[in-house]
Formats: structure tokens, sequence, C-alpha cells
């Protein structure tokens, strides 16, 4: 993930769609500073984990039952 973060002031809370559960912590915050951090998923990122899914299930095809002799219990 790519972190965006940034300071600014509070102009309108209306201009960006907030959660229900959080709207209580932005009454009276107009002309308020806040610090906004945003997390963006990278396409690199979403590749990646794919790619590391995809290793792990064909590494485990290749496992059987006869490989069981050497896990350690």
């Amino acid at each position: 993930m790519k972190a965006i973060e940034f300071n600014t002031k509070i102009e309108d809370v209306s201009f960006i769609n907030i959660p229900k559960t959080f709207q209580k912590e932005f009454i009276d915050s107009e002309n308020k500073n806040v610090r906004v951090i945003v997390l963006v998923e990278e396409k690199e990122y979403q590749e990646e984990r794919l790619f590391k899914s995809m290793t792990v299930d064909n590494f485990l095809k290749g496992y059987s039952e006869s490989d069981s002799i050497y896990d350690q219990e």
C-alpha cells in the first residue's frame, strides 16, 4: 500500500462521504486543522500478492501423503 499524508483545514464536511459511525466526530469541525492519511493499494502490490498466492498453491500441489514422513511433530 502507498500512503499519502497531508495537513489541511476542513471547509465543507459534506465534501467527503464519511461513514455514519464517524460523522459525529466532525460536528463543528469546520475550519479546524486536520491530518489526512489515505492508503492506496498499488497495482504492483496487488500483483505481488497474487504471485505469492499462486506460488504457494503450486508448491502445495506437489506435496503428497508420502512426503509426510519428513514432517516433524
